[in-house]
């Protein structure tokens, strides 16, 4: 069996003699931090317009990595028939976070954090009160990185979670710089009658480089 061995230790690889495959133990990214957070908005009335949902802004200096976003509908009283949109849009130059209509999360001590070791986030986030929110510095790329479809039934009923964002080890992950971020924007109105919740999960990670 061929052994390599490190140029900067007496470390060595072993490659499997049968399938010329080395061996290797999976373990997540070096990070400063990964984190994890359920949002939910206020009671979004009917007939309110398209709009912003629920916002993520990254302000450190390193790369926040988002590895997954998704969405759901609480159903609080039945909606006239239809069908809504929500999407996923990466913001730029995002220099301040929205003001209106907006319920930020706080992000302070161990809030979010999967590991009681890591670094606080340096993340900010939150989701739309009554309508969507607005009052932010930013600009949305013109096409949406992943979008989801749910009905708007005649009875309460909760709408099944689904992704907008999903990355896995085959695939490149959402990497966002300092002042970048995205927007989870309701693309369609909601139909004229009904109430719901909008339910946001985010899961991401903070690294010095990526």
């Amino acid at each position: 069996m061929a052994q390599i061995q490190s140029g900067a230790s007496a470390d060595v690889m072993t490659v499997d003699p049968s399938f010329k495959a080395a061996r290797v133990t999976i373990r997540p990214p070096e990070v400063t931090g990964a984190y994890r957070i359920a949002l939910r908005t206020g009671t979004i009335a009917a007939a309110t317009a398209a709009g912003i949902m629920g916002a993520f802004r990254y302000t450190g200096t390193g790369v926040a990595v988002i590895t997954s976003v998704r969405v759901g509908l609480n159903v609080l009283s039945g909606y006239t028939q239809g069908s809504i949109i929500f999407s996923a849009w990466i913001t730029r130059s995002y220099t301040a976070t929205e003001t209106t209509n907006y319920t930020a999360a706080t992000l302070t001590g161990n809030n979010a954090k999967l590991r009681t070791s890591h670094a606080t986030t340096s993340a900010v986030c939150g989701a739309a009160t009554t309508a969507g929110c607005s009052g932010g510095t930013g600009t949305d790329d013109s096409l949406a990185i992943g979008s989801a479809t749910f009905n708007l039934p005649a009875t309460i009923v909760g709408q099944p979670v689904q992704d907008l964002w999903t990355s896995s080890i085959q695939t490149y992950p959402l990497v966002l710089g300092q002042n970048e971020g995205f927007r989870i924007r309701n693309d369609t109105a909601f139909a004229a009658t009904g109430t719901a919740n909008v339910v946001m999960m985010i899961e991401w990670f903070e690294a010095t480089a990526y």
